[in-house]
């Protein structure tokens, strides 16, 4: 039996990555900062920026792609979750109030990220 067989586990190889991301999650569309440590079409490996509950549903916003993914969590392991992507949102175009909101999430994303290092160390320092 492969590791593609198994329940619950991937076909694939991910490709590594360190893309700075918003988690999205709940009515109120509350945010948290994470970043993207490994990518494929089907899913992702997320390390949050602090240990919060969430919901098994969320939205995946990765600024430099300009799209929101609405994703599972398939795992938990304390600030590490395994999301499998079920539907994908061009940032671009926001036809409807959910993909608005998502938008201004994004828009605010791309504003932060055209400032300088935050308190002298880059993002990504703060997920290590």
């Amino acid at each position: 039996m492969g590791l593609g067989d198994e329940p619950g586990r991937r076909a694939g190889t991910r490709s590594r990555s360190l893309l700075s991301c918003r988690v999205v999650y709940g009515e109120a569309f509350l945010t948290l900062e994470a970043v993207v440590r490994n990518l494929d079409q089907a899913g992702c490996l997320v390390r949050l920026s602090t240990d919060v509950p969430l919901p098994t549903a969320v939205w995946l916003i990765i600024s430099r792609r300009h799209v929101a993914y609405r994703a599972r969590v398939a795992w938990r392991n304390g600030r590490d979750l395994g999301l499998a992507f079920q539907e994908e949102r061009n940032l671009s175009v926001a036809d409807n109030a959910e993909s608005r909101m998502l938008r201004r999430v994004w828009l605010g994303m791309a504003d932060r990220a055209e400032q300088p290092e935050r308190e002298g160390r880059p993002l990504a320092d703060d997920f290590e």
